[in-house]
């Protein structure tokens, strides 16, 4: 993690929340306007709270311990909570136990409310944030919709195809495409039960080499006519799909020869849902069944390289 430095204009990546001054945590978002992340950070939960009582020693109004009561219900624990400030939830409950007197006066208030919001601002020191860029936070936010027929049809997918997605756009370019290799191992096993194999402990070279050997068995076997040249078609085109995959990319990231960029992992993650649309609408619901599969454990020598590049 990285400091931003202060007065820069980095466009993303993590920087310490009081450098967001104007920016509204999504976890507040629609809750009550003075306490954005302005007002937290800023040190100026003053303008939201402490404008709800003057500094007398009035006994608080019955409408304005309501809003006190609803702030610390709906924001106060959950700020401190989500953000682990211990000292904050401490004074949060001190706060509470505050209002709830009925005899609390607006000095008394005004005063928990200072330290709350001292107690907030040292919380939140070292916290930090993220912002997606606009272009990839948009991908983010669609990927179910995009992948919704492989989730359908894949549904133990669904974690590899969120995280490979989610750490896409937050620049781990190189890890997406591992992800998306794992998302393929799901295919790669209901193709080669499509073709009566397992696919369990073998390396992707060996059960791709066993499914094109089902494949030609098969070409011996089946009466000739339309369906078994659709089937044949098919079947070989994924068993090659497959090879391309392992040698274009999968060898590569699993085996520590190479690093990519935004760019190229992307075209993998869109080759990838592709791909796994395509066998979703060929495979019968039998061989898209749940099942456990072990990644390959058979790590080559690693050496670097530039990414290869596919032909699309």
């Amino acid at each position: 993690m990285w400091n931003r430095p202060h007065g820069s204009a980095r466009a993303y990546g993590l920087v310490r929340l009081t450098d967001l001054l104007n920016c509204s945590l999504i976890g507040l978002a629609g809750l009550v306007s003075e306490l954005t992340l302005q007002d937290i950070v800023g040190s100026q939960i003053e303008r939201g709270l402490v404008r709800l009582v003057d500094d007398s020693d009035d006994v608080i109004a019955e409408e304005t311990r309501s809003r006190l009561k609803g702030w610390i219900e709906k924001i106060g624990y959950a700020v401190a909570q989500e953000y682990e400030m211990s000292a904050a939830r401490d004074r949060i409950e001190r706060f509470s136990q505050l209002i709830a007197k009925p005899d609390a006066t607006n000095r008394e208030v005004h005063y928990q409310i200072k330290a709350l919001r001292e107690a907030v601002d040292d919380g939140l020191r070292g916290q930090f944030l993220y912002r997606y860029p606009k272009d990839k936070a948009e991908v983010l936010a669609s990927w179910k919709r995009d992948w919704k027929t492989v989730l359908e049809s894949f549904s133990d997918t669904e974690a590899d195809i969120k995280a490979g997605v989610d750490i896409w756009a937050l620049g781990h370019h190189t890890a997406s495409v591992f992800h998306m290799m794992r998302v393929l191992e799901y295919g790669l096993g209901a193709l080669a039960r499509n073709v009566g194999r397992v696919f369990d402990i073998q390396n992707w070279y060996n059960i791709i080499n066993e499914i094109e050997a089902a494949i030609k068995q098969e070409d011996k076997t089946l009466a000739r006519g339309p369906e078994k040249n659709e089937r044949l078609r098919f079947l070989s085109e994924a068993a090659k799909e497959f090879s391309y995959f392992k040698d274009g990319w999968r060898n590569y990231v699993s085996h520590n020869k190479c690093t990519y960029d935004e760019h190229q992992a992307r075209s993998v993650m869109e080759h990838t849902r592709h791909f796994m649309t395509i066998l979703a609408s060929n495979l019968s619901a039998e061989v898209l069944a749940k099942s456990d599969q072990e990644p390959d454990q058979n790590p080559e020598s690693p050496h670097q390289s530039e990414a290869p590049e596919r032909l699309q």
